[in-house]
């Protein structure tokens, strides 16, 4: 495997979810040649759903995202006062990380 190759690899989620159509490998072998781009990884591209730990990205498949956005979403809802979610954030540190208030 050329250095080209595995830098866009190691970019990529690197499990071969398929939603694109195609295996982590062969993206990263376009990217490497010029012919696609990070972009073409769909579990890269979703901007609606977004798991960031420690400072860094979590790729999700779509079962994980659909069990987060779901559990999440419901857990919010029956929330009193509650009706409808436009948008969402939420935050959790672990008690003692230094961020206080989260």
């Amino acid at each position: 495997m050329t250095a080209p190759i595995q830098a866009a690899l190691a970019l990529l989620p690197g499990f071969d979810c398929g939603r694109c159509g195609h295996s982590c490998q062969v993206i990263a072998e376009r990217i490497a040649a010029g012919e696609g781009t990070l972009a073409d990884c769909d579990a890269l591209v979703d901007p609606s759903v977004e798991l960031i730990v420690n400072g860094e990205s979590v790729p999700l498949t779509e079962f994980p995202r659909a069990f987060l956005v779901g559990t999440v979403k419901g857990a919010i809802l029956a929330l009193k006062g509650v009706e409808e979610i436009r948008s969402l954030q939420f935050r959790l540190a672990e008690p003692g990380s230094g961020e206080a208030g989260q």
